[in-house]
């Protein structure tokens, strides 16, 4: 594993990815959470239970899903800002008008 002296961040991508995960998100938190489905369609009883019981399950993964997506999209977003926060105070440190502070 090589060190180096410094580390390079493509803040437009993670901030295209977290654009990307917001839109994930609010896309899977307004489709349907469940499959609408007339039972009398399916005429078994057992299909019936069985596309419940998966109709259940998928509204509970589906929630989870969504929180996962949003807690990542979060926590991109506010790398993006951290790291242009730290180059902003970095460059100001480093700028000879400061009055020699990043002297």
């Amino acid at each position: 594993m090589a060190v180096t002296d410094h580390v390079t961040i493509d803040l437009s991508l993670l901030e295209t990815t977290a654009q990307k995960l917001g839109q994930v998100a609010d896309t899977m938190s307004r489709s349907r959470a469940t499959a609408d489905l007339d039972a009398q369609l399916l005429g078994q009883a057992d299909l019936t239970s069985a596309l419940g019981d998966f109709s259940d399950n998928w509204r509970i993964h589906r929630e989870n899903l969504v929180k996962a997506v949003e807690g990542a999209h979060t926590f991109v977003a506010n790398a993006v800002e951290a790291y242009r926060r730290l180059d902003c105070e970095m460059a100001d440190s480093l700028n000879p008008a400061d009055g020699g502070k990043g002297q």
